[in-house]
């Protein structure tokens, strides 16, 4: 006789090499499913997970810190899309000021290391080119 399982009285599967149907950890793509690309993690997902005061500090620094980095690329996108308005206008005005404001923001967003060094020389090399033309 057989000592192993049939495999076919288990519907094509030997039961103890297979995983069980209910895991406790979902998928990161199940994770996704729960609450969209755009918005996982949620705020709070992480500070359940902290077992030190250090730890939990840090998530909320991190928070922080995100939605502060997210308000500055945002307010950059901003000003690009002000800038390509007032070029296709032809405004050398509203181009001079929107130009300013931008590389500004943009010196400002690189000395905190948010936006690469070689980004901001390429922006402000465009900006140039546009208010020369």
């Amino acid at each position: 006789m057989n000592a192993q399982p049939s495999a076919s009285a288990h519907g094509g599967q030997n039961p103890a090499y297979s995983t069980p149907k209910s895991t406790l950890f979902l998928k990161f793509s199940a994770l996704t499913g729960l609450w969209g690309t755009r918005n996982f993690p949620p705020p709070n997902f992480l500070s359940a997970m902290a077992n030190t005061k250090s730890a939990i500090k840090y998530i909320r620094k991190t928070e922080t810190r995100s939605l502060r980095n997210r308000q500055v690329k945002t307010r950059l996108k901003t000003f690009a899309k002000k800038i390509d308005a007032a070029s296709a206008a032809g405004d050398k005005d509203a181009l001079a000021v929107a130009a300013r404001d931008f590389i500004s923001t943009l010196d400002k967003a690189g000395k905190n290391g948010l936006v690469h060094p070689n980004k901001i020389a390429r922006h402000k090399a465009r900006c140039a080119q546009l208010l020369a033309a």
